[in-house]
């Protein structure tokens, strides 16, 4: 399992690179390809149909937890009761999302009539019912995914999502050269879910051979199960809200808001890059902050961890970020186009918060496994409201900056303030010692960036290639930085090991 996890981090690695790679290319097809106004409907549906994700109601991380606990004592009967009773389920929830979908598809020229003309609003009806059938099988599939983690066969899965991300950006930059449109490319998603949800039943059916278990399902094993799963499925709540309630605010409340929805979605897609990262590590972790949690290692130890993988994750996103801040507003014109230029403030308001929340998330990883993330769940939903109501607010006063503020102020206060008052209490950590472990030698590293990128603008080279440039050099200096100043002796092990020199455990903290 150790090589597993190790391919895994490696090909996490590469799938987050060419999910952000490839977005960061397809972008700008879909852009000029569909037009502000449609790319701005795309959106819009994109971020009403997120919500109905909701109907997983946190059972996808239960099957991880169990699946991953029951493999651990051996109890194979208890892990086909994990199977059953997640396969019944999720068929279940599956047809309830068709059910509302459908309901909520018939009322958009109600929902939508003050931002959308009458033909984006059918556009709008089409696009939004190729992903609700995306979405329920996605949905009806998830225990078989969620397996295939909890057994840790990372190399397969993370080898899938590869291929099929590959696929469908090929695919759908052929049709787009043909003149499709957002549909089609809606329809190339479909196609590529039904065909990767085939190939996890074969691998389950071939490799993991944990078989649904209907019999000695007893009603405490349900009811610890969906006790776990309801508090994921509050903290979802509020997941989404803070991430998809700018966009749809902004499709009821403001007049013609198609242009404006769509610029947002390009400046919040840089949030959602620094997202993927972290929830590609964080996925790697789980089975093993279950196995963590399982071993009843101390509160000292789990700081430790949370610090090690912490500082990994700070040092990239601060290099991500400053980049960003120096050079975002040149890059946004480049690469959407000067109309879109306003995308650049909403990418460094958004991008602020999500580079410390992000950088302590293995502290919610370590609450889920170990059953303690109530409270947590219930303050989150509480910002998240507020947040809906201080974005209503403020998009009043600005759309773009008003929502950009609103939602980084509540991922200040609900994913960093809030949640550091959670991992004292309940984990036992201790923040200022973690922040303090987390900082120490990367602060000036970055401060030293900084000056080396507003040092390198002043040259003014224009184009792609005095871009590049630019961040070219402003990265090379961060990272000298940082492995002569910032890095500690792990850090530099670690690099080394990616780079063949040395073999380094990446398991525990030295």
């Amino acid at each position: 399992m150790a090589s597993q996890r190790k391919q895994g981090v490696v090909l996490s690695y590469i799938f987050m690179a060419l999910e952000i790679f490839s977005s960061i290319f397809f972008t700008p097809f879909l852009i000029r390809s569909f037009g502000q106004a449609e790319y701005g409907v795309y959106s819009l549906v994109n971020s009403v149909a997120a919500y109905l994700y909701l109907f997983d109601m946190g059972v996808g991380n239960s099957i991880v937890k169990y699946m991953a606990k029951y493999r651990v004592n051996g109890n194979a009967i208890k892990q086909g009761n994990v199977m059953f009773v997640s396969l019944l389920f999720y068929a279940l929830m599956g047809l309830l999302m068709l059910i509302v979908g459908l309901v909520l598809k018939a009322n958009f020229p109600i929902i939508f009539g003050v931002g959308l003309s009458d033909e984006q609003i059918e556009k709008a009806k089409i696009m939004f019912f190729i992903t609700l059938i995306n979405m329920a099988i996605t949905l009806v599939s998830s225990p078989l995914n969620k397996t295939i983690l909890a057994y840790e066969k990372f190399t397969f899965s993370k080898t899938a999502d590869i291929i099929k991300i590959c696929l469908r950006v090929l695919i759908s930059i052929v049709v787009l050269k043909f003149g499709g449109r957002a549909i089609a490319i809606l329809t190339i998603n479909l196609l590529m879910t039904v065909l990767f949800s085939l190939l996890a039943v074969v691998y389950n059916i071939k490799y993991i051979k944990v078989k649904p278990i209907a019999k000695q399902v007893d009603l405490s094993f349900i009811k610890e199960v969906f006790s776990f799963s309801f508090i994921v499925f509050v903290q979802m709540i509020a997941t989404q809200l803070n991430a998809m309630v700018d966009q749809v605010l902004m499709g009821i409340m403001l007049t013609s808001s198609a242009v404006i929805i769509g610029i947002y979605a390009i400046g919040a897609q840089f949030g959602t890059y620094l997202q993927s990262f972290a929830s590609s590590v964080n996925g790697l972790l789980m089975p093993g902050v279950v196995k963590m949690v399982e071993q009843k290692e101390s509160p000292v130890y789990i700081e430790k961890e949370m610090i090690r993988i912490g500082r990994v994750v700070f040092m990239l996103l601060s290099l991500i970020y400053c980049i960003f801040v120096v050079f975002g507003n040149d890059f946004v014109k480049l690469w959407a186009g000067e109309e879109n230029s306003q995308a650049y403030y909403v990418g460094v308001i958004i991008m602020f918060p999500l580079v410390f929340s992000l950088s302590q998330a293995m502290g919610g990883q370590i609450l889920w496994a170990m059953n303690r993330h109530k409270v947590q769940a219930l303050l989150q939903i509480i910002v998240a409201l507020s947040n809906i109501v201080l974005t209503a607010i403020m998009i009043q006063w600005n759309p773009l900056l008003g929502a950009s503020i609103a939602t980084a102020i509540t991922y200040l206060v609900g994913n960093v303030g809030v949640q550091n008052i959670v991992f004292t209490k309940y984990i036992g950590i201790s923040m200022p010692r973690f922040y303090k472990g987390l900082f120490k030698g990367i602060l000036p590293c970055i401060f030293g960036c900084v000056l080396a990128g507003v040092a390198v603008k002043l040259l003014k080279i224009d184009g792609w290639a005095g871009l590049t440039m630019h961040c070219s050099i402003m990265a090379g200096t961060y990272m000298c930085l940082m492995f002569w100043k910032g890095m500690n002796s792990y850090e530099k092990n670690l690099v080394l090991s990616m780079l063949g020199k040395v073999k380094i455990n990446i398991q525990r903290s030295k």
